[in-house]
């Protein structure tokens, strides 16, 4: 089964998270996106999806939101409704291009782990951390 990747945001972060993965991992004709724009109502976008995985049930649908909770995310719950779509939410680059890297259909134990991967790559950084950790560091070896 092939997998088909969508961002979903609000406003053109899923237009740039799609460029900037496609610069670090390469073109790929199965990364689409949608930003809802001023005005417009999240299901315009998702009934676009939704003709898109019945016209492709042999596709495995990934679609990742902005934000949890969201009206982009509360609509996209409804595409829920086929076994072949997961959804994910919080979308990060890290995320995006694990998704982008895989092989062809991707479990829900391997979503699950890159989810996980790429919530551990959220960090909160400064002068004070980077130093006490550069302490520890020294102290370790």
């Amino acid at each position: 089964m092939k997998t088909r990747i969508i961002l979903i945001s609000h406003g053109d972060l899923a237009k740039g998270m799609a460029h900037s993965a496609q610069m670090i991992a390469g073109a790929n004709s199965d990364l689409l996106y949608y930003g809802l724009q001023p005005g417009e109502h999240p299901s315009q976008i998702t009934n676009k999806i939704k003709s898109q995985i019945v016209a492709n049930a042999e596709y495995q649908f990934i679609i990742v939101v902005d934000i949890f909770g969201g009206s982009v995310c509360n609509q996209g719950m409804e595409l829920l409704e086929f076994e072949n779509v997961r959804l994910l939410s919080g979308m990060n680059l890290s995320l995006i291009i694990e998704l982008l890297i895989s092989a062809d259909m991707i479990s829900d134990e391997d979503l699950k782990e890159k989810v996980s991967n790429a919530q551990r790559g959220i960090k909160m950084l400064s002068k004070t951390i980077l130093a006490e950790q550069s302490e520890i560091e020294k102290e370790f070896f």
